[in-house]
């Protein structure tokens, strides 16, 4: 199996990691591996967990913060980044300097299906009281879609400035002046403790951390 490329993995990508990860990723096995069978699953990250820890998956990259500390598996840090809001070129708040985040509640937010303690962290920054429902226009694993919708709408974004960089080059999308609040989404592989994973697993994690790289 390690000296003709055979074998077969299936690994998990949260909304985050797909979107940044994936494309490379998918290109680089496919050229380096073309004789090894890749399942790739993209979804809601508990749900990927679950199958990591029933052996349905070989590992996921998650946030990994979504990783519960009681759980089976155990986490490895791939990189971390500082996320930002984004509106669209010609958006109300685009030339805007100092914005507070409160500002941003006068227009649909929309982001990735949040953990609680995210929720709960952007509801404070948002100014909510609480128990206040976090006011979500739009929640969607596709970071991709996402990103669209927003540079067609008024709507607001958080994310990474891997994910926006070439929209923003463009002028499709701009960052808000909000560098005072910073979160940090932190990319890291999850995978059962203790467990040796396949040839093609191996293969398939050492690229991943190759292009978390080049972020």
């Amino acid at each position: 199996m390690r000296q003709q490329d055979l074998g077969e993995v299936r690994f998990g990508a949260g909304a985050f990691p797909s979107a940044v990860l994936l494309p490379g990723v998918l290109a680089d096995l496919l050229n380096a591996h073309p004789r090894l069978k890749v399942r790739v699953e993209v979804g809601e990250w508990a749900g990927l967990l679950r199958k990591v820890e029933a052996e349905q998956l070989d590992f996921a990259v998650v946030e990994r913060r979504t990783v519960p500390p009681d759980s089976a598996l155990e986490t490895r840090l791939l990189a971390v980044e500082s996320a930002g809001w984004y509106v669209r070129g010609g958006h109300p708040l685009a030339a805007r300097l100092g914005l507070a985040v409160t500002d941003l509640r006068a227009y649909p937010l929309v982001s990735v299906p949040l953990p609680a303690a995210a929720r709960e962290r952007l509801g404070r920054e948002l100014g909510l009281a609480h128990g206040e429902a976090l006011p979500l226009a739009l929640e969607c694993n596709d970071l991709i879609a996402l990103r669209e919708v927003v540079t067609r709408t008024d709507a607001v974004l958080s994310a990474t400035p891997s994910v926006c960089r070439e929209e923003v080059a463009r002028g499709r999308l701009v960052r808000l002046d909000l560098d005072r609040v910073r979160p940090k989404v932190e990319f890291a592989v999850a995978r059962l403790a203790q467990r040796t994973l396949a040839p093609a697993a191996e293969k398939a994690l050492a690229l991943i951390e190759r292009s978390v790289g080049r972020l």
